[in-house]
């Protein structure tokens, strides 16, 4: 299969990439003119240009996997998101629509659990109302012709994590000795490469129209703590914060904002909920549909762990 890719060079993408080489696909990977693509494999096609306008870059392609978007900056007090809506949006929409248009017959569309725990957000967070108005416009825009999944990861981890991503950031904090308070609470993790199996075997074969949560494991922060600091030849956090406390110190954060007239994509004390969950998310639809993760978070951790040491990150 030829495979269109978005955000080939970030964390996921570049795993992504990995997969469907080593799977026998043809990968072309839509680039923006600035982004750096030294990274990529060689057997990678670039494309450069812009999600907006990708109609050339989907001329001959048979799948497309759209893993770009953003999480907004600060906003200001009554600014609706409106880069957030362009990006997460209408520039999806667009890309799905000039996919259908070119004969691409099947693809895929990375989102984040937010749409599915907490979409009841969406009136109040520019994020979450961008994230779930992508997902009904990539299943609209593709139509009958063009069979859309939409993935939905839970907290990735894992080895390439450059940004990092919060939860490589929080197990980078926790290497570097900067988290002695954990949450009392955990979440769902994935390692990365598991993530990626997922992703493929949703282009491959997933059903049409389906929206599945990517996930592992629950860990606690306590246990992750735990194994970092062994990893680390470091004393692990010692004390845990309750998510009441937490909750609080997010509302706070979120009035200090508006003391400053800005708001936070995400309103703070909400974004406790997702970082403090009280069970595991079940997964059980993407495992059966997609296959069951293989790889222990604890495992991913460690390459995660090794990584961050051996680029400088540590």
């Amino acid at each position: 299969m030829k495979v269109l890719v978005t955000g080939a060079t970030g964390f996921i993408g570049s795993h992504v990439v990995s997969r469907l080489l080593a799977g026998g696909h043809q990968v072309r990977a839509l680039a923006r003119p600035t982004s750096d693509v030294s990274r990529l494999p060689a057997e990678v096609e670039v494309a450069r240009g812009e999600l907006g306008a990708a109609a050339p870059a989907c001329a001959g392609m048979d799948g497309l996997i759209h893993l770009a978007g953003i999480s907004g900056k600060v906003l200001r007090r009554r600014d609706p998101g409106h880069e957030l809506r362009r990006v997460n949006v209408d520039d999806t929409i667009r890309l799905f629509e000039a996919a259908r248009a070119a004969g691409v017959r099947r693809g895929v569309l990375v989102t984040s659990m937010w749409t599915v725990l907490r979409p009841d957000l969406a009136d109040r967070s520019p994020y979450v109302r961008s994230r779930l108005d992508s997902e009904l416009g990539a299943v609209a825009a593709g139509g009958a012709s063009l069979a859309t999944v939409v993935l939905c990861p839970s907290f990735v981890v894992g080895a390439g994590d450059r940004g990092p991503n919060m939860p490589g950031g929080v197990v980078r904090a926790l290497l570097r000795g900067r988290m002695p308070v954990v949450p009392a609470a955990g979440a769902t993790w994935i390692s990365v490469t598991d993530t990626a199996d997922a992703v493929v075997v949703a282009l491959e074969r997933g059903q049409a129209g389906e929206r599945y949560v990517l996930g592992a494991e629950y860990i606690t922060y306590r246990n992750l703590g735990r194994a970092v600091a062994k990893l680390a030849g470091r004393r692990g956090p010692w004390l845990t914060a309750p998510a009441v406390a937490l909750r609080a110190a997010g509302a706070i954060g979120d009035l200090a904002l508006a003391a400053f007239g800005r708001r936070a994509p995400i309103p703070m004390r909400a974004g406790i909920d997702l970082l403090c969950q009280p069970t595991a998310v079940d997964c059980s639809a993407s495992w059966t549909a997609l296959g069951r993760p293989k790889v222990q978070v604890i495992d991913a951790v460690g390459e995660a762990v090794a990584w961050f040491r051996s680029n400088g990150y540590a």
